[in-house]
């Protein structure tokens, strides 16, 4: 063949598109007496309507009134190169030629496919992604016209949304400048298809990008087949009990179809399946299951019971032990090693161990199961102090350090400061407030503060100017400026700075552990016996006394028991001669107490005691007195219990 002429080829195009036949290159199109027209599917057009006017925004549907189902999405396709389509498009072969219009430029690919990107499916809230069409890396001309992009006829905005637009690479793989269309590139794309086509290739302008709106609607036949006319709207019975994946919005009586427990749904898109299956994780199929509760078998299991699903036992043979599979799928596990036939080594309670081969025991080794206590006599060695990952099961914490000896001992000891009672730490505190100033770099002496009870140690020495506490050093800290003073000696401070008339310091030093605990042997009164001490006292409620304590860090009430008394009145109606005794007055017959009466003679208390040395005394169960009584006085007799 020859090749057709571009007379041939461009009557041809004319002529199809303006609905004719073309039969011969003397005709012209009017001339032509054959119809002829462009042949499509219903399943490649477009069955429902497309915004006139939508926004250029990425991945978002869009359609073409509000509560329609969405029909576009501005996609951002990748352009790769189609093979075959490189050449030097100026050069015979190439397409040039007088007629070509092709300009002076060097060997280059000239066409590329649109691609959807890899990332599509993660991107995109489209309805039918995933379905082999709206899939990742989908190459539009495959798709033999379900994917298509929208061309710009559908709208007449200026500028016209459904224009595509072309950008570079940026060259770390994203979006970089925009060709535009009018580039000098001269540059088409066929929107069925989704082939880009460049005139004049420049290697400065490779396109990599192109940003469009895609068609996600149904198609005709989709819309034929549903009854419906597209866009929501149509003949179909909008009562009807249809079963539907989604809730629609426009059906009055259709139900949502939903998967529940133990079953699963997978839809593959329009036109395609929807799948529905058994979850093997919940409901139990031939095909496998995990079973996450408890299971019965009322007759029993068979089948490949000792067996993974890649065909290998479960159960393995170790050292020492051998395993047999009868055929009944009964499995035998034996021991093959030693231990004097299984006969236990030493005697009752004794700990086993392999022993030359052989199960042996010890009486350095016991256990006892009736109390669970393990015995060693011979002690433990070994990483015993350490867990199972190598770090030490025993940790120091703060002012807490341990040792540990070769011989597998732990030596826990304290490092905080302080030994006062209970291992608090003692503090000393000291105001000082000068009388005048005091040049920097001069030893200031503090009478009341010795700093060796801190060892000198910064972390145990506190000293605050005027309430701002200071940051201590060494004297080269003092003369670099790094620090505000220096402990010099037991009672000397040197500043960096001058010290003025009036100002206070505030020094304090905390024990650095010499032991101030208390004297075991000092004589403590203690409300109970202490083992620790030699020489206390335990306070102790004696008659008439009780204690009232409220525990630690509580109070001890000291109270007196409560005193009733009773009193008896007596007027003498005649004398009483001396060491007689007083019948009207009754007295206990237990032993004298001379602190339980008090006895008053016309208002004068008595001395109680023995016979002629004392004012009255008790003589058997009667009252006497020591001296003579007349007519008329008066005794009163008061008793206390």
């Amino acid at each position: 063949m020859a090749g057709k002429s571009n007379t041939s080829a461009t009557f041809f195009a004319q002529k199809k598109l303006l609905g004719k036949a073309h039969t011969s290159n003397l005709k012209v199109d009017g001339e032509e007496e054959i119809g002829s027209n462009i042949q499509s599917s219903t399943s490649l057009l477009f069955g429902e309507t497309v915004p006139t006017e939508p926004t250029r925004t990425l991945y978002t549907l869009q359609s073409a009134s509000l509560g329609d189902a969405p029909t576009v999405e501005y996609i951002e396709f990748k352009l790769n190169v189609l093979t075959g389509t490189t050449y030097d498009a100026d050069q015979a072969g190439g397409g040039g030629g007088d007629d070509s219009g092709e300009s002076l430029q060097s060997s280059g690919p000239h066409t590329y496919k649109f691609t959807l990107p890899g990332e599509y499916e993660l991107s995109s809230s489209n309805a039918r992604k995933g379905n082999g069409v709206f899939s990742d890396n989908q190459i539009i001309h495959q798709t033999l016209g379900s994917l298509q992009i929208i061309p710009p006829f559908y709208s007449q905005a200026a500028p016209n949304p459904y224009i595509v637009k072309l950008y570079q690479d940026d060259g770390g793989g994203g979006v970089g400048t925009e060709i535009s269309l009018l580039d000098n590139t001269d540059w088409n794309v066929d929107y069925y298809n989704g082939i880009l086509f460049i005139q004049d290739y420049d290697a400065s302008k490779i396109p990599a990008f192109a940003r469009c709106f895609a068609y996600i609607g149904k198609m005709a036949s989709e819309v034929i087949a549903s009854g419906s006319g597209g866009g929501g709207s149509g003949p179909g019975d909008a009562d009807a009990t249809f079963l539907t994946l989604t809730s629609t919005g426009s059906l009055n009586n259709e139900r949502v179809f939903t998967p529940s427990t133990g079953l699963t749904g997978v839809d593959a898109g329009a036109n395609s399946n929807y799948t529905l299956s058994i979850d093997n994780s919940i409901v139990a199929t031939l095909s496998g299951s995990t079973f996450t509760g408890a299971s019965n078998f009322n007759l029993g299991l068979s089948g490949s019971l000792t067996q993974l699903i890649d065909g290998s036992s479960y159960l393995v043979a170790g050292s020492n032990v051998t395993m047999v599979s009868e055929s009944n799928g009964q499995i035998t596990i034996s021991s093959t090693g030693g231990g004097g036939g299984g006969t236990p080594g030493g005697s009752d309670t004794q700990g086993q161990f392999n022993d030359g081969g052989s199960f042996g025991g010890d009486s350095g080794l016991t256990f006892n199961k009736t109390t669970n206590v393990l015995s060693t006599i011979g002690g433990i060695s070994g990483s015993i102090t350490q867990l199972i990952d190598g770090r030490s099961y025993i940790a120091a914490g703060s002012n807490i350090s341990i040792t540990s000896e070769s011989n597998g001992q732990i030596t826990i000891t304290s490092t905080a400061s302080g030994g006062g009672a209970g291992g608090a730490t003692s503090r000393n505190k000291e105001i000082y407030v000068l009388t005048g100033s005091h040049a920097q770099d001069n030893d200031l002496f503090l009478n009341e503060t010795d700093f060796s009870v801190s060892t000198y140690d910064p972390d145990l020495i506190d000293v605050y100017l005027n309430g701002v506490l200071l940051v201590s050093g060494t004297q080269t800290d003092i003369t670099n400026d790094d620090a505000d003073y220096s402990v010099v000696e037991t009672n000397r401070l040197r500043f960096a700075f001058d010290l003025d008339l009036g100002d206070k310091l505030n020094v304090k030093t905390f024990n650095s552990g010499s032991d101030n605990t208390a004297p075991a042997d000092a004589l403590y009164l203690t409300l109970a016996a202490d083992a620790t001490l030699t020489n206390e006292r335990v306070l102790t409620a004696g008659n008439n006394i009780i204690f009232n304590d409220t525990g630690a860090n509580g109070t001890l009430t000291v109270a007196t028991t409560a005193v009733s008394s009773s009193m008896q009145s007596y007027e003498l109606t005649g004398t009483l001669p001396a060491n007689t005794g007083v019948d009207t007055v009754v007295l206990d017959t237990s032993s004298w107490d001379a602190n339980g009466y008090d006895v008053f003679v016309n208002g004068v208390m008595q001395r109680s005691g023995s016979a002629i040395l004392h004012d009255i005394y008790r003589d058997s169960s009667s009252l006497k007195l020591s001296y003579e009584l007349l007519l008329g006085d008066f005794i009163y007799l008061r008793k206390f219990s």
